[in-house]
């Protein structure tokens, strides 16, 4: 794992800098900074980074801004995730949630902000061309609306006590957790301009769902000090652990692992997938 923190501290350093030179109003910036440093495993910008560097003939000057709106439109979701309409969350990365430092009001607007921050960023990008700049804005745009629409049926599975299928509960975390790992395998190929980017989209999303499962069950294995969160959060949702239990959901996300890796070794991606396998290991075992 020393790849992943080596990564996380040179990340974070560009990152807090960028942060700090964001020209927004004082308020929603202390409220986005506050969740934005608290640490984080950093792996969506990591993934984003990793591909690209494995890949030749890409455009890799826009590859940090591109990881950074990554990064905000994530920790974006979690801020509206914690706040008491949703999970009435307390901890978050080992500190106090968002709405309890600048009030509820102020972490909806600065989250709002930072659905839209992302977009920002990259329209402002300075890619060459023109076309895959567009195809990027449209993939940002469609994964923060499918992250919205996930996010949705998970309340509303939990809030209207709706008692959903494994069908919709897999499909909400495609939707809610997969979607952005979708988005983040698939960005470097989108750079290189590659026009069918569906298979490495629907890989990402794989992972995603097996890295939620694999986030659920440590839910209920771990104490809050260990994961920096409020722990059996999950008891009164419908997860997929509800509907088949641990043993099963296990079995469902290490098929999904499978599946993903099958495709990467096939795209000589080995080391890629490797070092996955690697943070799998570290989640599972933590």
């Amino acid at each position: 794992m020393d790849f992943l923190i080596n990564y996380k501290n040179t990340f974070e350093k560009k990152f807090i800098s960028f942060i700090e030179k964001l020209e927004i109003n004082t308020d929603i910036k202390k409220s986005l900074k506050y969740s934005l440093i608290n640490g984080g495993k950093r792996l969506r910008p990591w993934i984003v980074s990793e591909i690209s560097e494995s890949i030749e003939n890409i455009d890799k000057n826009s590859i940090d801004h591109i990881c950074y709106s990554l990064e905000i439109l994530h920790t974006t979701s979690l801020i509206h995730d914690d706040m008491p309409e949703i999970d009435n969350a307390t901890l978050r990365r080992g500190e106090k949630a968002n709405h309890l430092v600048f009030g509820d009001y102020l972490s909806l607007l600065a989250g709002d902000y930072g659905f839209v921050l992302p977009l920002k960023i990259i329209s402002n990008l300075s890619l060459s061309n023109l076309s895959i700049k567009n195809r990027l804005f449209s993939l940002f745009s469609n994964s923060t609306l499918k992250l919205i629409e996930g996010e949705t049926e998970d309340v509303i599975f939990e809030k209207l006590g709706k008692s959903p299928s494994k069908d919709e509960i897999i499909n909400m975390y495609k939707k809610k957790t997969g979607e952005l790992f979708g988005l983040s395998f698939s960005i470097p190929f989108l750079l290189k301009g590659e026009k069918n980017l569906e298979d490495y989209f629907n890989t990402g999303v794989k992972f995603g769902v097996a890295f939620q499962i694999y986030d659920d069950l440590k839910d209920i294995n771990s104490t809050e000090e260990e994961l920096g969160k409020n722990i059996n959060t999950d008891e009164n949702k419908q997860t997929l652990l509800n509907v088949l239990g641990a043993e099963e959901s296990k079995k469902y996300a290490d098929s999904l692992f499978e599946e993903m890796g099958n495709f990467l070794l096939n795209k000589k991606l080995e080391n890629f997938y490797n070092k996955l396998n690697s943070i799998k290991y570290y989640i599972e075992k933590k």
